[in-house]
This record gives C-alpha cells, sequence and structure tokens, in this order.
C-alpha cells in the first residue's frame, strides 16, 4: 500500500493537495480520486476477471469448442480493454464481463450443437449480437439480468460495428 507523497501522487493529486500520511497508511482522499486510482491500475480483462483466459476451456461441452471458444475470446478481449480505456468503473466493467460469460457460453452451446465450427467465431459474434441485444440466454432469471444482458450486447454490436472486425 502506497503512503504519503508517492500515494499522493499515484491518486493525481496537485501538490498543493498532498497531505502528509503516518506510518505509511494511504491517506483518505475521497472516493472518487479511489476510484481513479483502481481504474487506472485496470490494464487487461484478467485484472477485472483473473480466469478470463480459461473462459475457452470452461464454456466447452466438447474438445473442439475450446478452439473455437478462443477465438471468441480473442474478438471479446479487445472489447473488454475499450471499456477499461474508457475508465468505467470496476464494477460496471465487471457486469459487461459477466455477461459476456453467459455470451460467449451460449455461443458455444449453439456451435457445438448444430456443428457449426466453420463458421469464424468473430464472424458468428457478429451474427448473435445487433442494435436489439443477443440471443437468448437460459441463465437469466430476471428482467433486470436480461436488460443487462441486452444491454451489454449492444454495446458490443456498436463496438464491432465502430471498429469493423470481420469474420
Amino acid at each position: 500500500m502506497l503512503g504519503g507523497r508517492r500515494a499522493n501522487q499515484a491518486m493525481g493529486l496537485h501538490p498543493h493537495l498532498w497531505r502528509p500520511a503516518k506510518a505509511g497508511i494511504l491517506v483518505e482522499v475521497g472516493i472518487e480520486l479511489m476510484d481513479k486510482l483502481a481504474t487506472s491500475m485496470m490494464k487487461t480483462p484478467e485484472d477485472i476477471c483473473p480466469d478470463f483466459h480459461e473462459w475457452p476451456d470452461r464454456w466447452h461441452g466438447v474438445k473442439k469448442d475450446i478452439p473455437y471458444g478462443q477465438g471468441l475470446l480473442d474478438a471479446i478481449r479487445p472489447f473488454v480493454i475499450h471499456l477499461i480505456s474508457r475508465g468505467l468503473k470496476e464494477k460496471m466493467i465487471r457486469n459487461h464481463m459477466d455477461n459476456l460469460w453467459l455470451l460467449g457460453g451460449e455461443i458455444i452451446r449453439s456451435v457445438s450443437m448444430f456443428d457449426e465450427y466453420d463458421i469464424p467465431p468473430v464472424e458468428n459474434l457478429q451474427r448473435n449480437v445487433d442494435e436489439e441485444g443477443g440471443p437468448s440466454c437460459r441463465h437469466l432469471h430476471s428482467e433486470v439480468q436480461e436488460k443487462s444482458y441486452y444491454a451489454t450486447c449492444r454495446k458490443l454490436h456498436e463496438f464491432l460495428e465502430a471498429t469493423g472486425q470481420k469474420g
């Protein structure tokens, strides 16, 4: 944990606002500045969800699903990095990542059921999200969860369209 001058610098405080810390304890300077520090430390999806790289293995029903899931993860990663770069709070990004986890699971399930491994993962992702949301998710049990999931799918769709990702 940072204390004193280093903590104040890390939180982006102007030198005139620095306050001395006692015994290396981080000076309380307000929730907004702490959020700013936490957000600035988030650089990768793994900073928010340490098991992000394991999603393909956790999504799979059969071994063929794992490399396909890795392709999906590679297509999703730039979107998560975009969310991080926008300075959203960790809780908001984590919520989007929870929804992306569900979306990936639904896509892998469909690919496996209908033997659609020949469709490139990015293309399949684009087919499954649009301005209205995404595929139905059997794991959502409330209207609030559904609204959140569909909002994430819409944001992902906007991102894919804006960045021109092609399958």
